[in-house]
This record gives C-alpha cells, sequence and structure tokens, in this order.
C-alpha cells in the first residue's frame, strides 16, 4: 500500500510539476539562452541592428532599434505568425523637432491589407494619414503647435482583424539664444557691430527599457540636441528588477459607440518603487478565440498609474467577446487583466466576471492560469493530508479493545507449511505487541476455536503471517485459550 501511494505521488509530480533546464550559446555576433517549459530569450547583433527577443509557448515580444527604426512589438497569446496581421517594425523620425519640420512615419505589417497613422495634436485635433506598407510617409503637422503628438498606427487583413502600436513624437519652439554686444567708434562716425554668440543644448532621446536579457536591460539613449558630447547622458544599462503589479480592469462605465470602447486602467506596483516602463498590450477576442483586435504601447509607471483608455479603429459584430490587457515588465514578469463582455444590436454589455492574474492565460472556461494554480494548490495540498494521515497514523491505535485491525484477515501458516487459521487481530499490552489471536481452523490440534499466539513465536508477517510449528509440539505454553 505505501508503494502504490508513493508511485502515486511521483506520477501526480511528474505531471504537474514541470521539470526546467537551460542551455546556452554564443558567438561573435549572437548569444542564444533557452529555458524549459518552451521559454526563449536572445539577443542578437551586426552592423546594421540589434535586437532583443523573448519567446514563449504563449506568446513573444520583441525589440529592435537601428538608425532608420526601432521597433517594440508583442505576440502576447498563441497566434497564427502567418495568418494573423501583426505590425513588425515602426518609427518617427524625428522623435523631436521644432515647429513647422517635417516628420517621417514609417510602419512595415505582416499579412496587412491596409495602413494607416492617427495622428492627434496637442489641441486634440485628429488627421488620418494613409501609409504605404514598408515605405516613409513624410508630412507637415496640421496644426503645427507647441507639444505632444500621439501617433496610433494602424494594420488590418481581409478578415477585418486590426493590429495597432502607440508612439508619440513633440514639436518644440524655435531655440532661443543669446547675445552679446560690442560697438567702436573712430573717424567721426559712428557705428559697431553685433555678434550673436548662440548656446547648444543637450536633449537625450532614450527607447524604452528592453526585455530581460541575462538579467540585464538595455536602452539606447541619442543626443537629438545641438551640442556635441556625452554629458548628462542617462544610463543604458541596468539590472532587471522583480516587481509585482496588481492590475485592475475597470469596466463599469464601459462606453462603446461607432467602433470605440472606453474603460480604465489601474496598475500599483507592490514591490520596488522606482519608475519602470511596462509594455502594455490592448486585445480584443472573440468567441471562437480570433484576436479581432490589438494594441500595444509602452507605459511609465513609478508606484501606481491609472489612466483611462479608449479603443478605436474596428467593428464588432453582433457576439461574445473578451477585453484583454496584458503587462509585460521587470525580469520576463506579467500580468494580465481581462473582462467578457457582449454586443447586441450594436449596444455594449460588460459581465461582471472579471480575471486578474499574474502569468498567462488559455481561452478555456476560466481564462486564467491563476485559477488553474488555485486549483492545482488545493489539488497538491488534498494530496498531502491524505498521504499525511496514511503515514502519521499510529501502527497500533486499537489500544482501547486490545486489539489491532491492521493485520485481520492475515493467513496463519507454521514455518512447517501447516495452515493454523486467519488472525482475528493483534493484542497490545504496554505499547508492545503481546501476540496474535488467531481464528483456527477446525483440524489444529487445539479444542478451542481462537488462541492466542505470542507475539515471540511469530516467524515473518507479510501476505500471510508465518510462526513457528513448536507452538503445538515442543512449546505448549505458545498457545492459549
Amino acid at each position: 500500500m505505501k508503494k502504490n501511494i508513493l508511485i502515486a505521488s511521483l506520477l501526480f509530480m511528474i505531471l504537474f510539476i514541470q521539470t526546467s533546464s537551460s542551455l546556452n550559446a554564443t558567438s561573435s555576433s549572437y548569444s542564444f539562452s533557452m529555458f524549459g517549459n518552451g521559454m526563449v530569450t536572445g539577443k542578437g547583433y551586426s552592423n546594421s541592428y540589434n535586437s532583443t527577443f523573448l519567446s514563449e509557448t504563449a506568446g513573444t515580444t520583441r525589440s529592435a532599434e537601428s538608425s532608420s527604426f526601432r521597433a517594440n512589438i508583442g505576440f502576447f497569446e498563441e497566434s497564427a505568425y502567418l495568418r494573423t496581421v501583426s505590425i513588425s517594425s515602426y518609427s518617427i523620425s524625428p522623435k523631436s523637432a521644432v515647429v513647422g519640420s517635417t516628420i517621417g512615419l514609417f510602419v512595415t505589417a505582416l499579412n496587412a491589407q491596409s495602413v494607416w497613422a492617427q495622428v492627434t495634436s496637442p489641441n486634440s485635433q485628429v488627421q488620418i494619414l494613409n501609409l504605404v506598407n514598408g515605405q516613409t510617409l513624410n508630412y507637415l503637422p496640421v496644426p503645427s503647435v507647441v507639444g505632444r503628438y500621439d501617433v496610433v498606427f494602424y494594420a488590418n487583413d481581409s478578415t477585418g482583424a486590426v493590429t495597432s502600436v502607440v508612439d508619440f513624437f513633440d514639436l518644440t519652439s524655435h531655440g532661443s539664444s543669446s547675445s552679446g554686444i560690442s560697438s567702436g567708434s573712430g573717424g567721426g562716425s559712428g557705428g559697431g557691430t553685433t555678434r550673436v554668440i548662440e548656446r547648444c543644448n543637450y536633449n537625450w532621446d532614450c527607447t524604452p527599457w528592453n526585455v530581460c536579457s541575462d538579467n540585464i536591460q538595455s536602452r539606447t539613449c541619442k543626443n537629438i540636441g545641438t551640442c556635441v558630447g556625452n554629458e548628462s547622458k542617462p544610463i543604458e544599462q541596468m539590472q532587471c528588477s522583480e516587481s509585482l503589479f496588481d492590475i485592475a480592469l475597470i469596466l463599469d462605465k464601459v462606453k462603446f459607440t461607432a467602433g470605440n470602447i472606453n474603460f480604465n486602467i489601474n496598475l500599483d506596483e507592490k514591490i520596488g518603487l522606482e519608475k519602470i516602463d511596462v509594455h502594455v498590450k490592448y486585445s480584443i477576442i472573440n468567441s471562437t478565440g480570433y484576436e479581432v483586435f490589438s494594441q500595444i504601447e509602452t507605459k511609465a509607471v513609478e508606484k501606481s498609474l491609472s489612466y483611462d483608455k479608449t479603443l478605436d479603429g474596428f467593428n464588432l459584430v453582433d457576439g461574445d467577446y473578451i477585453l484583454r490587457v496584458d503587462v509585460l515588465y521587470g525580469n520576463l514578469q506579467r500580468a494580465f487583466a481581462e473582462q467578457k463582455f457582449s454586443i447586441l444590436n450594436g449596444e455594449l454589455n460588460a459581465n461582471s466576471n472579471g480575471i486578474t492574474g499574474f502569468a498567462g492565460s488559455t481561452y478555456g472556461e476560466f481564462r486564467g492560469l491563476n485559477i488553474y494554480f488555485i486549483i492545482l494548490a488545493f489539488v497538491i495540498v488534498g494530496v498531502l493530508l491524505v498521504a499525511y494521515r496514511y503515514f502519521a497514523r499510529k501502527p497500533f491505535n486499537d489500544e482501547e479493545n486490545g486489539l489491532l485491525s491492521k493485520v485481520n484477515g492475515l493467513e496463519v501458516y507454521t514455518d512447517t507449511g501447516i495452515k493454523v487459521g486467519r488472525v482475528y487481530g493483534v493484542v497490545i499490552r504496554s505499547n508492545r505487541i503481546y501476540g496474535l489471536v488467531v481464528d483456527l481452523d477446525k483440524d489444529v490440534p487445539v479444542k478451542y476455536s481462537r488462541a492466542l499466539i505470542r507475539y515471540e513465536f511469530v516467524r515473518n508477517v507479510r501476505d500471510v503471517v508465518v510462526v513457528d510449528s513448536r507452538i503445538f509440539s515442543h512449546n505448549p505454553q505458545g498457545v492459549s485459550a
């Protein structure tokens, strides 16, 4: 019985607790690390590009940068890479310019039918620009005012699925200058010269922190100011920090009109309190598990962040959907929140069974590995309690009646092979086994139907009980009524 329980416990541990293994490889142009459970991290570079990526069984994020573009792309669920529309790279050049400058927008998308950009000016005016996949569009922002311009790159496919990424650029006023004036006179005539001394400035533009690789996060900071040098340059590498977020997705006051959905996001940093960049993906998933809309952006969080979010650019038909928010942050950590809703006659109805977790999910009934781990924890605790009760049970716990039922029913034989009878019970005295009570067979040469065989005459107890044959012939005191 103990052997069976041990085997069952081992099988349980093998099935439910996955082992981890690792594999590392490096060369002059790349480094690669692979871990168990389908997670892959790597970093590649050459003279023309550098990239960092994270790959999981149910998700992938990639970031890449060169002199002409910067990309931050995420695939957080099991998506068919060659079937689903996805934005592979995008760029805004320059990221900061003076009013009146031309801005270049570039995007490449896989399996895209069309691509476009939505630019929102500081005074909330929206401009839609039709782009060409893989080509740069140079345009003059209208209106051209000082402030931040939010840019959303969109791509769709023939099925109507839409994916998007969020970025921005800044327009500043013309640089200020200071002047010093010196004058001179001579020959009876007045005159002078004016010398203008222009002062340069540093303006560091840093990319978001990449995903962790070998416990290191990196970014690139470029000076887009007029000065030459590295004065006050921000750090470009740091160790990955462990953070923990609790994401609350509030849909109580959600509005759905003309393809827009509004909701609120709360990000609370529970452990670290420093300012970190997180990659956020918003997804709308239909009842078949197909992602009909997605959008990715980077947010800076310090302690906590609460903001209202509006998703647009999609057309949802009547049916059941899931609004999902995934966050990648810290040392390859993930958190998510999701909420079911339905569209009926063009109206949105939000359900109340939202889920928040700290791991990836599958499209099952509960949709969340947090539910899986809760169930698994209960199962493990139950198995441990059963095992504890079994192994911790006292071997002789029937002392009140003087009998032990553990070996009840075992057949009793002498060491010469003669069957004596069947065990009725065990007698305990002074916390020691005193003897076995045996129901005797009719052909045993004892006039009583039940007898006590003292334990010193028991030779073996296994599938049967073996006793010394002398209890009948040479040692009549071995058997008593």
